[in-house]
């Protein structure tokens, strides 16, 4: 529940591999609300450190003719960075589960003060976002902290 307007942390549950069984009932599974819906595909949004330092060597490949192809993954999932995940946890959920608002006033203002010296005129709109998940339990927060290459399968 919500205290002062500050929502706890999720439990952080561990994930260790990305197996497609591993992924297929550790992440997809909880998506679909045991059954309910259709998961089409999944974002897992990751911490920039944890994507360079394990994810991006663990599904990026190169294929027989040399070209290298990365985010492989045996499920349909998208691979997102944002600092505002701490290192070491991956937040996986479906982006049509996420409301963002956008909202601004619209109103152009513009200021000469100092800059009328210089003969130039600054002009600024103001632009107010915010975003939560739908549902609390749309989202599920893993610890990856110990994500291992070696479960990988290949491409």
């Amino acid at each position: 529940s919500v205290t002062l307007g500050v929502y706890p942390d999720k439990e952080l549950i561990p994930l260790t591999d990305f197996n497609p069984g591993t992924l297929g009932t550790e992440v997809m599974y909880p998506l679909t609300l045991e059954g309910k819906r259709v998961v089409d595909q999944a974002l897992f949004i990751v911490n920039p450190a944890d994507y360079w330092g394990k994810i991006f060597d663990m599904t990026t490949k190169v294929t027989p003719e040399g070209k290298v192809v990365y985010n492989i993954l045996p499920i349909n999932a998208k691979i997102v960075q944002s600092v505002a995940v701490e290192a070491g946890t991956m937040v996986v959920g479906m982006a049509k589960d996420y409301f963002m608002g956008i909202g601004t006033g619209q109103k152009l203002e513009y200021s000469d003060q100092y800059r009328f010296l210089e003969d130039e005129r600054v002009y600024i709109i103001k632009q107010l976002a915010n975003g939560k998940p739908l549902e609390n339990d749309r989202f599920i927060v893993f610890d990856i902290s110990g994500l291992s290459k070696e479960a990988v399968p290949e491409a």
